[in-house]
């Protein structure tokens, strides 16, 4: 059964099926569909443009060399399983680069519910900013426990990291946006 492309208003499944199927235009209908989520989410990762485009570009490459091996679980499982894609062609890019954690001893500190209200101000453009200009290592802790919803144990396992340092990475970066906060907050006032 062929099924018409002409209308970007289609079901996931049938999408994936006209790709398996080679319809034309099938994939770049589907990658037109999910790229612009998917960069943003190797953008948050990489903390360029260059990199994050050229990682948008091997995510569609496997998933499209992988669609065989993708089982449709429901409406929202093409882009789970794309951004699970996304997430590993990241940490391996990371990787390459030689992924740096910084384990320097320094005192914890407690948030104040001040940050909340600034967050509330800032947009998307100013939230990405603050992201990117996260070290390496605390963005990537960031990432996978903010955005993936990842457990420090799970982190720790992916990265080849004892849990300990994803909870401390995980705690220099909150200390980082918090204080960059606490500048754009100054800006504000």
């Amino acid at each position: 059964m062929k099924i018409p492309l002409k209308e970007h208003l289609y079901a996931e499944n049938d999408l994936v099926k006209a790709c398996r199927e080679g319809q034309s235009g099938a994939r770049s209908m589907l990658y037109r569909r999910y790229a612009e989520r998917i960069l943003l989410q190797c953008l948050r990762y990489s903390g360029n443009r260059e990199d994050a485009q050229e990682l948008l570009t091997d995510v569609f490459v496997a998933a499209f060399e992988r669609l065989h091996q993708f089982e449709y679980r429901g409406e929202g499982s093409v882009a789970a399983w794309l951004s699970r894609v996304a997430v590993n062609h990241c940490l391996m890019h990371l990787r390459k680069k030689r992924l740096q954690f910084e384990l320097l001893d320094e005192e914890q500190e407690q948030h104040t519910g001040e940050d909340a209200e600034v967050l509330g101000q800032l947009g998307a453009k100013e939230l990405m900013a603050l992201i990117h200009a996260l070290p390496q290592g605390y963005r990537t802790v960031f990432n996978l426990f903010v955005f993936e919803e990842m457990s420090h144990r799970e982190i720790a396992a992916l990265l080849d990291i004892s849990e300990n340092t994803s909870k401390t990475q995980l705690h220099r970066a909150r200390h980082f946006l918090q204080k960059q906060l606490m500048q754009e907050k100054k800006k504000v006032q």
